[in-house]
């Protein structure tokens, strides 16, 4: 006898809507946020992507908490790590070729590691490994 698999009520949303979500926003936010800080004076353009950081990951918790049925803490915390991971995920396909300009002005004054090939590893595997297993707890949180 073949198990039915139940899918999550109304409004606690699907864990692919979810990923997909994640995905679009994210590539349109950093393509974005790339081409703003090409013109920002170099003086304060850090501060600005501290700023500009900050203010995201607020607004993806306010989103999250007041948006949603679930009010979790845990939740809301895989939710903004699997969103990092997806953001984690460009960087190493910006340095090697695969997307063009969405973390380019990042390569330019960010973390300067991640131009080895031990830091594009690293990245690659929170993008992918870490992003899977974000996933799945989302998952699980909604179908408690």
């Amino acid at each position: 006898m073949k198990t039915k698999i139940s899918r999550p009520e109304k409004g606690y949303g699907d864990i692919y809507n979810v990923a997909f979500t994640f995905f679009l926003s994210i590539s349109a936010i950093l393509y974005l946020v790339n081409i703003l800080f090409a013109y920002i004076d170099d003086s304060v353009r850090t501060f600005g992507m501290m700023d500009l950081s900050f203010g995201v990951l607020l607004a993806i918790v306010l989103v999250f908490y007041y948006g949603n049925q679930i009010n979790d803490l845990m939740y809301i915390g895989m939710t903004l790590f699997a969103w990092i991971a997806v953001i984690d995920a460009f960087i190493p396909l910006d340095y090697l070729g695969v997307t063009q300009n969405f973390m380019s002005e990042y390569h330019k004054f960010g973390e300067p590691y991640l131009l080895s090939s031990w830091g594009s590893a690293i990245y690659i595997f929170h993008g992918t490994g870490f992003y899977i297993m974000y996933l799945v707890l989302i998952y699980l949180f909604t179908n408690k």
